[in-house]
């Protein structure tokens, strides 16, 4: 009779492990489109991160809906710029920056901007580039992008 209940105690475990592992492995190949992260837990986080700053100088040509160009000799970059800014300790919007001449097109700028790649494990990189900083470079007026909080993380490796 105990061998009997040792046999079946060391049947269950084994059961729970195979199953264990066959959830795992399930989440390990999720189809492609599936989902746009990887399930299972932080041991199959195989994602390579790359961040660069790099800074523009010229003058703002346009500004529409949340894009910013600026314009260098016969080049034209057109940028991401986020919703809100921080002028100081005061947030404006995209909008008001333009609106309440804190920035006009024509405007000679420096802007700092950030380009995020992530590389899965399966060769898929995604690449992210936004505006982080501007200074205007006759008024001296600097506005900041909000720092994201996945930016942060980033940085700081953890991802």
């Amino acid at each position: 009779m105990n061998r009997i209940i040792a046999f079946s105690a060391v049947l269950a475990v084994v059961a729970v492990l195979v199953t264990g592992l066959a959830v795992v492995n399930a989440f390990d190949n999720v189809p492609a489109g599936r989902g746009n992260h990887r399930m299972g837990g932080p041991w199959h986080n195989r994602t390579q991160t790359t961040v660069t700053e790099t800074t523009l100088e010229g003058v703002i040509s346009d500004a529409d809906m949340r894009y910013i160009e600026i314009t260098a000799g016969e080049s034209a970059a057109k940028l991401v710029a986020p919703m809100v800014w921080l002028h100081g300790e005061e947030r404006v919007t995209f909008f008001k920056l333009f609106a309440t001449d804190l920035l006009n097109i024509g405007d000679r700028v420096k802007v700092t901007v950030v380009t995020v790649s992530f590389t899965r494990s399966s060769g898929v990189t995604t690449t992210i580039t936004y505006v982080k900083q501007i200074i205007d470079l006759d008024t001296g007026i600097t506005v900041l992008a909000p720092s994201p909080a996945v930016r942060e993380r980033v940085s700081t490796g953890n991802t």
